[in-house]
């Protein structure tokens, strides 16, 4: 899986191989960042359009934006 896209509310997916998501389901995605520090990201998202391997995911509501996720996106 390679993040192409990430927010505070979403990102979207490029899945390597056969995924066999759909629109509605509930996925959890875990991922480094390429920070300095490599950091680990883990959250669970809703999956919202599949178009192939291209995925678009929304956080789900249960899920925040953490420290090291706030801090990459905003600088």
């Amino acid at each position: 899986m390679t993040v192409r896209d990430l927010s505070t509310t979403g990102m979207k997916l490029n899945i390597n191989g056969d995924h066999g998501c759909s629109t509605g389901d509930v996925i959890r995605v875990e991922f480094h960042l390429d920070d300095t520090h490599r950091s680990l990201i883990r959250k669970k998202v809703i999956i919202r359009n599949v178009h192939g391997k291209l995925i678009g995911a929304e956080l789900a509501p249960t899920e925040s934006v953490d420290k090291a996720l706030g801090f990459y996106l905003f600088s």
